[in-house]
C-alpha cells in the first residue's frame, strides 16, 4: 500500500487530488507500521499532498507514506519502479502512470466576477489636519468569456512485489478525472 500510496502522491504533487479505484490483494500485505490487508479486492482512495500520500478502504484502514527526498516520479506519463530499500517498506514496486488530455470546442459565456473599486477616504482630526487614504469597495459584476473545457484523465497501475522478484503480492488501479476551464478571452468585468 505504501508503494501504491507514493506513486499516486508523486502524480499529485502539486495539488491534493484523490485517485479512486481498487486494490487487490493476491498475498496479505503488511507494512512497517503493522497495518496489514488481507487477501482480497477492496475499494481504495489515495490522497496526495505535496510530500506525501494517504491511502485510504472503506474497513477505516489508512496508510500514510511520506516521499523520500530526491526521488522524481512522473506526474502525468511514465513508468515507475522503487525498490523496498527505496520506499522502507517490505515491498518493491512497479508501476505506469498515463494521463490523456482533451480539449473542448471554444464556447463563449457570461460569468459573474468582482472587481475592486478604490474611493477615498477623508477624516479631519482635532487639531483640524485633513488626511485621507484609499479604500477599495469589492463590486459584483459580469463579463463575456470565451474558453475550452481541458479534461485530464490519469490512471495509475501499480503492482507491489515481493523484493528482487516478480512475484505480485498486491495491485491498486486507479484514475481521476479532472475538468477546467482554459480561458481564451475575457472581457473587462462591470
Amino acid at each position: 500500500m505504501k508503494n501504491i500510496i507514493f506513486i499516486l502522491m508523486a502524480l499529485l504533487m502539486v495539488s491534493c487530488e484523490t485517485l479512486t479505484g481498487q486494490l487487490t490483494v493476491s498475498n496479505d500485505l503488511k507494512f512497517k507500521d503493522g497495518t496489514t490487508v488481507s487477501t482480497g479486492t477492496y475499494n481504495a482512495t489515495v490522497k496526495a499532498k505535496r510530500r506525501s500520500l494517504t491511502l485510504g478502504l472503506p474497513s477505516e484502514v489508512s496508510v500514510k507514506f511520506k516521499i523520500p527526498k530526491g526521488t522524481d516520479l512522473p506526474s502525468r506519463n511514465g513508468n515507475i519502479s522503487l525498490s523496498s530499500g527505496d520506499l522502507k517498506q517490505p515491498y518493491d514496486i512497479q508501476g505506469r502512470i498515463k494521463t490523456t488530455t482533451t480539449n473542448s470546442d471554444s464556447r463563449r459565456d457570461y460569468e459573474s466576477c468582482t472587481y475592486q473599486r478604490p474611493y477615498t477616504v477623508c477624516h479631519t482630526d482635532q487639531n483640524g489636519r485633513r488626511t485621507c487614504y484609499t479604500r477599495y469597495q469589492t463590486i459584483h459584476g459580469y463579463r463575456d468569456v470565451q474558453y475550452r473545457i481541458r479534461t485530464d484523465h490519469k490512471y495509475l497501475s501499480v503492482t507491489l512485489l515481493t523484493p528482487g522478484t516478480n512475484v505480485s503480492n498486491g495491485q491498486f488501479e486507479g484514475e481521476d478525472v479532472s475538468r477546467y476551464r482554459i480561458y481564451e478571452w475575457t472581457s473587462t468585468c462591470r
